[in-house]
């Protein structure tokens, strides 16, 4: 009888052998993806199929190695990458701490590019802004940049043209990275 022959251990170890040559290393990513392969297992075994069966369609449900690579290099920027609101919130913090009572104007532009910055970051990060949107937007935000760099800098013309420049180059900073996100996410050809 077939059903005495196959060893689910066994199974496992030769399936997570195969992970690893497919580029799946990370201990982390096999065991998740092992719970996930028990769970469809299991689901199988109880409507009936032999082991085999089972362990034959729940490894083919799971996905082959290539695919699985590319969805977890999708995901891996945000796992290398500190929170990147955090970064802007503390900075914030610390450039309104070390520029306090100094000068009014310095205040409202790191604060200015700080909060501009964190907002931008926040809807990039909850899928609202994109590489493609952002680029559609480029003429608009080069005017909203100079706007806002106007009513918060005040009236000296070089501090204007300074915020500007550096809320136009964090903007472009954001239109590069969301092209490589975009990338990322392109599943490679199989």
């Amino acid at each position: 009888m077939s059903q005495g022959s196959f060893d689910l251990k066994t199974a496992l170890a030769e399936w997570r052998s195969q992970m690893v040559a497919g580029g799946i290393t990370k201990s982390a990513d096999l065991d998740e993806l092992e719970n996930h392969l028990h769970e469809d297992f299991d689901k199988l075994i109880e409507s009936g199929l032999t082991e085999s069966k089972a362990f034959a369609i729940a490894t083919q449900k799971i996905g082959q190695p290539g695919f699985l690579r590319t969805e977890f290099k999708k995901i891996e920027p945000q796992r290398k990458y500190p929170n990147r609101e955090f970064i802007l919130f503390v900075s914030a913090a610390v450039l309104a701490l070390a520029t306090a009572g100094k000068s009014d104007v310095a205040t409202r532009f790191i604060l200015g590019i700080l909060v501009i910055s964190y907002i931008k970051s926040a809807l990039i990060k909850y899928g609202i802004l994109n590489h493609t949107k952002l680029v559609r937007i480029r003429p608009y935000a080069l005017v909203a940049n100079f706007i806002v760099s106007a009513l918060l800098a005040g009236p000296s013309i070089m501090i204007q043209a300074l915020m500007f420049l550096v809320l136009q180059l964090l903007f472009e900073s954001d239109v590069r990275h969301t092209r490589i996100q975009d990338l990322q996410a392109t599943p490679a050809p199989q």
